[in-house]
């Protein structure tokens, strides 16, 4: 399911996208948040509480903050991981810095949440739908995600609210409701985007080496797979794969099957409602590390 068969270039595909998106993101962030006085969420919020206190560019704080982030996430998801979350960063901080000399688009509160919202929305699609992260707390959720049954959008609702709670003490309430309003408008442009903000994703693989994916599946990512023996019409006796992932595991199965299977069909489809068990393993010890 590589979007290119050149691994290569399928690999230099992703990091443009993640270019796109993070540029996206640090127009939306400084052209229209930092401008007005609206707080984002996550590491640039919490730089952008500190810069208000000190007089360091919003830039060079949030890839402080960051840097124990990158380490997290090379600690637990793996080298390549950190090579796609530092690209992020790196770039989010370039380009955070070039717009800050550039005058906002508009003055007015209302119309900095709505299309900073979105903006940031479309470009945090698209960086995560191609395997990027520019923001720590992202980072945090899929490691905390990773070791508990918490998912990723509860654990960064639970710290961003944190954080808006914490700016309507320091700033007053009215930013505050503008900082709630715009990240729910972000949500919304995300699953615009790439319909990610779904909680999970069933898949469905139909293949030759039903047994080593299902334990590939549940050594690298910690998720249980159901097997169904199948027959294909011209292809013969076939093993089809079930399981449930969240969609940020999304990328890191394509890698998965893309390196080592590739006589595979996948199938990835939108799960509205789960009853009972979003299994995963609690003793995941191993990690999934895409290097090239």
């Amino acid at each position: 399911m590589a979007r290119f068969k050149n691994k290569k270039i399928d690999l230099l595909f992703s990091y443009v996208m993640i270019f796109i998106g993070v540029i996206l993101i640090a127009f939306g962030v400084s052209n229209f948040l930092a401008k007005n006085n609206v707080l984002d969420g996550g590491v640039t919020g919490v730089g952008m509480i500190i810069t208000n206190f000190i007089p360091v560019p919003l830039a060079i704080v949030t890839f402080i903050i960051n840097i124990p982030f990158m380490y997290l996430g090379y600690k637990n998801l793996g080298l390549h991981f950190l090579f796609k979350m530092f690209f992020s960063i790196f770039v989010f901080s370039i380009f955070l810095t070039l717009f800050n000399g550039i005058e906002p688009l508009t003055n007015d509160l209302l119309l900095s949440v709505v299309f900073g919202g979105v903006i940031i929305g479309v470009g945090v699609g698209l960086t995560i739908n191609f395997g990027g992260c520019n923001d720590g707390l992202d980072c945090a959720s899929i490691v905390i995600n990773r070791k508990t049954d918490i998912s990723v959008g509860k654990v960064t609702l639970f710290f961003n609210c944190i954080i808006f709670m914490i700016s309507g003490f320091l700033f007053g309430f009215d930013k505050c409701f503008y900082a709630i309003l715009r990240y729910f408008v972000t949500f919304k442009a995300i699953d615009f985007v790439s319909d990610i903000m779904q909680n999970a994703k069933a898949v469905l693989i139909v293949t030759d080496d039903g047994k080593e994916i299902s334990n590939d599946i549940y050594k690298y990512l910690g998720r249980t797979v159901t097997r169904i023996q199948g027959r294909g019409l011209l292809s013969g006796d076939k093993d089809v794969l079930y399981c449930v992932i969240s969609r940020l595991e999304i990328y890191q199965l394509k890698k998965l099957i893309d390196d080592k299977y590739s006589n595979t069909f996948i199938t990835i489809i939108n799960v509205e409602n789960i009853y009972g068990e979003f299994v995963k393993s609690k003793t995941l010890k191993e990690k999934l590390d895409f290097n090239e």
